[in-house]
């Protein structure tokens, strides 16, 4: 896992498009690292998320409204104890943030 989360990314998230995390080229049988780097992403997203709500909060950007496809939850959920409780954090309260979320 050092590898993955040693270095800076050399790609940025943008929450002004549509949004793919392709994690193809983590081989399945790494899935503490398929789940980790989810958790990372879908962190991220979800923070970007958050920055741009108190933003618009105040009158700096427009509201918006997103909508959030968790695909392969269960790769995280499966993966060891405490992760259905992060995940639960990372998604409780989105509804009032103007997003919706799917698995």
């Amino acid at each position: 896992m050092g590898d993955t989360f040693a270095r800076k990314t050399t790609t940025h998230v943008s929450i002004t498009g549509p949004l793919c995390i392709d994690i193809s080229g983590i081989s399945d049988s790494d899935a503490k690292l398929k789940a980790a780097v989810l958790l990372a992403c879908w962190g991220e997203v979800f923070g970007a998320l958050a920055a741009a709500q108190a933003l618009a909060d105040e009158g700096v950007v427009a509201q918006r409204h997103w909508f959030i496809i968790l695909d392969e939850l269960w790769r995280v959920l499966r993966s060891g104890p405490g992760l259905i409780e992060r995940v639960d954090a990372l998604t409780r309260l989105n509804r009032q943030e103007g997003v919706g979320w799917r698995w």
